[in-house]
């Protein structure tokens, strides 16, 4: 048995929104993730792959990323 898919259609009122934020594919990005993604989920598996702490990994990511 398959699901129905709803295609009530959502209204968005642009004029409250900021920002949109799009992929370098255009792919809609959600910030909030991909925050998550960049400062949590990827210095942890660093650190744990590299045997150093989370903080020293996220160190390192920044200091590579945001050379002068």
């Amino acid at each position: 048995m398959s699901k129905k898919i709803s295609k009530k259609k959502i209204k968005i009122n642009w004029n409250e929104i900021d920002t949109v934020l799009l992929d370098m594919d255009g792919t809609l990005v959600d910030h909030h993730y991909e925050g998550y993604f960049w400062n949590t989920l990827l210095p942890r598996a660093y650190a744990k792959k590299n045997g150093i702490s989370v903080n020293k990994a996220l160190e390192t990511s920044h200091s590579t990323v945001f050379k002068s």
